[in-house]
């Protein structure tokens, strides 16, 4: 029979192809490591892995253990928890690993209404990176990776991993109060030529600035970049001190500054995709119900900003930016705050009735984005 913990430690070694990083996020030693994968082979009476100078690869008897590895050591994992569950000693679970923004942004939400709809849930959450989240997947460690990928260069897709997009998280200008630019009501990206620019690492290799350097060579010219860095709440303090102004996707605008002011980009906005990666198969149900939870509050996040971002306009500057009489500029801006106050008075009710109303308000955030489009 197959020991469990020496199949973990063959899929931590398979995934991360490397004896000492295995042996790392394990905390064991590398000759610990190794001691176990040579108990594994001699109990299968075959070879699973070879070294060669670029590290280790997979035999083809490792490549099928490999597989049957996850779904074993997965349904152990939820075998203990179901038992525990059944005992009333434990609580259903579900690990997540996400990337800074989307911890701060998307999670809190979506664990409310996640225990919400199972009062019985517990998130366990990681703040990693794309690639390490991915790792953790596959290693089962985590059972849901929020990464992010660009539509104009993805990464490329990992075996045994399905990907399901939770939101499409807008590109939006931040700019000190006192900035001549606070009082546009929008702007376009080709007029802010001469602007300095506060960014995202400038190589071009992370989801986040592909997007922001395509968005740039789509408007015809190379930008001017005072300040780099991957915090984009240091991104938004640099833009509030006046050295440039910041592109900063959405959710991470959800704790803007007072100091800061945030303007929509005008036509079609550069935008990253933010994926939920489970294991292939993954029958969890809780999962389904984080995954849901997640696009909820994509949703809601999103829909309130940009209700909020015409709310502080006049009705003069809604005119101007949507292009269309006063009147009917007015006659919108009501309709808004309607909708709005609604919005605020389902929140005590179900979570559906909230999704349903936030859902209409995004249907008309959407008719005032095709207007600035024109």
């Amino acid at each position: 029979m197959l020991d469990l913990k020496l199949l973990t430690t063959f899929r931590e070694v398979a995934v991360r192809r490397s004896f000492s990083e295995a042996a790392a996020a394990l905390s064991f030693t590398q000759p610990a490591v190794s001691q176990h994968i040579s108990r594994l082979e001699e109990a299968l009476g075959t070879r699973l892995l070879e070294r060669d100078a670029r590290g280790v690869k997979l035999t083809p008897s490792g490549e099928t253990l490999l597989r049957h590895a996850s779904l074993l050591l997965d349904a152990s994992r939820r075998a203990e928890e179901e038992v525990r569950l059944a005992a009333g000693i434990g609580r259903a679970r579900v690990r997540v690993g996400a990337f800074a923004t989307a911890a701060a942004g998307l999670l809190p939400g979506a664990t409310r209404e996640l225990r919400a709809r199972r009062p019985d849930a517990e998130l366990a959450l990681q703040v990693i990176e794309d690639a390490p989240a991915l790792d953790a997947l596959q290693a089962g460690r985590v059972d849901v990776a929020l990464i992010v990928q660009s539509p104009l260069s993805p990464s490329p897709p990992r075996a045994g991993v399905e990907y399901l997009p939770v939101c499409s998280d807008e590109l939006r200008l931040a700019v000190a109060a006192d900035h001549p630019l606070a009082t546009r009501a929008s702007i376009g990206l080709e007029e802010l030529q001469g602007e300095d620019f506060l960014i995202t690492e400038v190589s071009g290799t992370c989801a986040d600035s592909n997007v922001v350097l395509h968005a740039f060579r789509d408007a015809g010219y190379e930008p001017n970049v005072s300040f780099a860095s991957d915090d984009y709440q240091a991104l938004q303090g640099m833009a509030a001190s006046g050295i440039g102004v910041a592109l900063i996707p959405t959710i991470a605008l959800m704790s803007s500054r007072p100091d800061v002011v945030v303007l929509p980009l005008r036509g079609r906005a550069p935008a990253r995709s933010i994926v939920a990666a489970v294991r292939a198969g993954e029958t969890d149900p809780l999962v389904d119900h984080l995954i849901e939870a997640l696009r909820n509050i994509a949703v809601d996040d999103q829909v309130i900003l940009e209700l909020h971002y015409w709310e502080q306009l006049t009705t003069h500057e809604m005119a101007e930016v949507i292009g269309v009489p006063l009147g009917t500029a007015r006659g919108r801006l009501q309709r808004a705050r309607v909708k709005l106050e609604e919005a605020m008075q389902r929140l005590a009710e179900t979570p559906e009735h909230l999704v349903s109303t936030l859902a209409r308000l995004d249907d008309w955030a959407a008719e005032c984005r095709r207007h600035m489009a024109r």
